[in-house]
This record gives structure tokens, sequence and C-alpha cells, in this order.
């Protein structure tokens, strides 16, 4: 069996000392997955919208052990509990099991590179928020992938951990490079442009 749950918008769903068991399916909504940085800043690590999964079970953890997890819009979740996830695996052949496993491993590796870019400026941290964000939220108009999600600069700032006054002094040196297209609560990418400057960081 499994059940519906419904987050309204800045419901904090788990806290790294209250993990959420079994995997949860989003129906629609938007969840933000978060840290605390040294400095007691929050960074973001994920952002998932509908069609994502996430959660943990025993030794398997999709994206989501350890992190805050708070509804950025009203959400809708499936949820499985861990027992029954794990009588629907037992049934599953082994290749898909091994899997599945190794999708956990991969998350937990991306995770790890999300810290590491916590450390770095805020302005290459807005930079491959923003890649993110086209990647999963963007709607092409050439030569611009427009944002289908509205943010704000504080909330761009609480996902990378910075102030709003950063965060705005970023977007506009971006906009000056011609990256970036910003209006009121509406935010624009150039495609061929932010790939090069994301290449520049690494």
């Amino acid at each position: 069996m499994n059940e519906q749950i419904v987050l309204a918008k800045k419901t904090v769903f788990q806290t790294p000392t209250d993990t959420r068991m079994g995997i949860f399916f989003i129906q629609k909504g938007l969840l933000r997955l978060s840290r605390l940085n040294e400095d007691g800043k929050s960074f973001t690590v994920g952002l998932l919208g509908p069609g994502a999964i996430f959660g943990e079970m025993g030794e398997m953890a999709l994206g989501s052990r350890a992190v805050y997890i708070e509804a950025m819009q009203k959400t809708t979740l499936t949820h499985w509990s861990a027992t029954r996830m794990e009588e629907m695996l037992q049934a599953c052949p082994p290749s898909l099991k091994e899997m599945m496993f190794q999708l956990s491993k991969r998350l937990g590796e991306q995770e790890e590179r999300m810290e590491k870019l916590a450390m770095e400026s805020v302005r290459d941290r807005v930079l491959h928020l923003l890649v993110q964000l086209c990647q999963r939220f963007g709607k092409a108009e050439e030569p611009f992938w427009k944002l289908t999600v509205s943010l704000s600069h504080q909330e761009i700032a609480n996902m990378v951990g910075a102030t709003r006054e950063t965060v705005s002094l970023a977007l506009a040196s971006l906009v000056d490079e011609g990256i970036v297209l910003v209006s009121r609560m509406s935010i624009a990418v150039h495609a061929s442009r932010m790939v090069d400057k994301i290449r520049e960081c690494k």
C-alpha cells in the first residue's frame, strides 16, 4: 500500500536528525534539499520536481540522507514504506536491485561534489545553481533558457548559503557579462555562455 502526502509551501519535511524512511515520488510541486556549511549557512544540494524519487531504506539512500527537505511550493508526494519497498525489491530481478544500489552510490558521490561546491565563491555557486535549475525547470527561448519557477534574490541566497545583497551583486555581474537576464521574479540564462563560464570554474 502507499499513501499520499500533501505539503504546504515552506513546510520542512525532513531534518538531518529526523530522516524520513521509505521511498517518495513527487507528483507535483518542488522540494529543496539542503545542508549547513561550517558557518551555519544553508546551501542547496538538490532541487526535486515532478517525477523525481527520493528516500532511504536500509543501505540504499536516493540522495536524501542527512539533509533538510523543504517544500518550495505546495507539493504532493506518494510514499511507499521501507517494508513495502523491500517486498517489491525481493520480487525484482537481481540486476534491477543492483542498478538501484549503484544509483544510490552515484547520488552519494554527487552530494559530496555539491558539498565541495559550497566552499567556492558566491558567483560560482550561483552559476552552478542556475545550471541545475535550467536542467530541471528551463524552457528554451533561443538563445536563452528561461526558468519556469519564480525565485527571488532572497530565495536564491538561501539556496547558495549567502546574503541577498551578495547574490544581487553576483547576478548583476552575470547580467553585465551577458550570461543572465533578470526581471521581476524571472531569470533567463544564455545557454552557450553559461556552459563556457562553468568550464572556467572547473
